[in-house]
C-alpha cells in the first residue's frame, strides 16, 4: 500500500511543486489550500506524512502541528516557510523554502517515511 502525504499550501505553486516531486514515486499525494482542509481530511483519514506551509489563511502550518500533536505524536510533519522559525516545541521538521534545496527535501522525506 502506498504511503499517503498530506500538503497545505496557500500558494499553488507549492501545491503544484509537491505533486511534481513525488508524481514518480510510490507515495499517494493529497494536497490541501489551508491547514483547515488538511485537518479536515486528517480526521478522516491518518496520512503518513504531513508537509505545510506556515503562513496560510484559515489555519497556520502551526495550528496544523498544534492540532495533530493534540492526539498523534508519531506522524511525521514538515513545515515550511520563507522565515526562519523557532519550532522545537512542536516536535516537527523545518525546511525554509528560501533556501528550498530538493535533494535535502527528498532525503528528509525519505528518512522520515522511506519509500
Amino acid at each position: 500500500m502506498s504511503k499517503r502525504i498530506y500538503v497545505a499550501d496557500d500558494h499553488k505553486i507549492w501545491r503544484d511543486l509537491m505533486n511534481d516531486i513525488f508524481s514518480k514515486t510510490s507515495y499517494d499525494v493529497k494536497t490541501f489550500e489551508n491547514g483547515k482542509k488538511l485537518t479536515e481530511a486528517y480526521d478522516n483519514e491518518k496520512p503518513d506524512l504531513v508537509i505545510s506551509g506556515i503562513n496560510m489563511p484559515e489555519m497556520s502550518g502551526i495550528k496544523v502541528a498544534e492540532y495533530i500533536r493534540g492526539e498523534d505524536t508519531k506522524t511525521p510533519i514538515i513545515l515550511m516557510s520563507t522565515d526562519d522559525y523557532d519550532l522545537s516545541q512542536y516536535n516537527v521538521s523545518f525546511m525554509n523554502k528560501g533556501r528550498f534545496d530538493l535533494d535535502n527535501f527528498r532525503n528528509l522525506v525519505n528518512k522520515l517515511i522511506g519509500e
